[in-house]
């Protein structure tokens, strides 16, 4: 599979998880807790996988670093944004307001990727090696599903 078309599919299924829960209600609480979990696990699926396989070809480019740099900052407000939420009532205000809040932090860090760092991953990596990179993302979201099931 193309690299890129992997990585936006996992952006697809974050905004369609993160649309999901914003249209839940504070009356919904077990639906909220269900959805958050799965996007949850897919946000920090993807990262780990992003940083691991992904970024670290790109922070040793002069071309591609700095938005690197601040993609990994997204990351990082994000995960902050996933702690904050695990730890609060889903059935709160408070709650609904972070939600919001991670929606438009990842929306922008999607929007980074896609329209300023993929282009210019794409005159720094060769297409046999991107090929490369999507097997090892893949092969990694593989083994990390099979670890979860036990």
């Amino acid at each position: 599979m193309n690299l890129y078309m992997l990585l936006h599919q996992d952006h697809e299924n974050a905004k369609s998880l993160l649309a999901q829960l914003e249209a839940t209600g504070e009356d919904e609480q077990d639906r909220r807790e269900r959805l958050f979990s799965t996007l949850f696990r897919e946000l920090n699926l993807h990262s780990e996988a992003e940083e691991r396989y992904f970024y670290s070809r790109l922070k040793a480019n002069d071309e591609t670093r700095e938005t690197t740099l601040a993609s990994l900052d997204d990351h990082k407000g994000m995960k902050r944004l996933l702690t904050m939420l695990e730890a609060t009532d889903a059935g709160t205000p408070e709650w609904t307001a972070k939600c919001r809040e991670l929606r438009a932090e990842c929306e922008g860090h999607i929007a980074r990727e896609e329209d300023e760092l993929f282009p210019h991953a794409r005159r720094v990596i060769e297409d046999e090696e991107a090929a490369g990179i999507a097997e090892d993302i893949q092969a990694f979201k593989e083994e990390q599903a099979e670890i979860e099931i036990f």
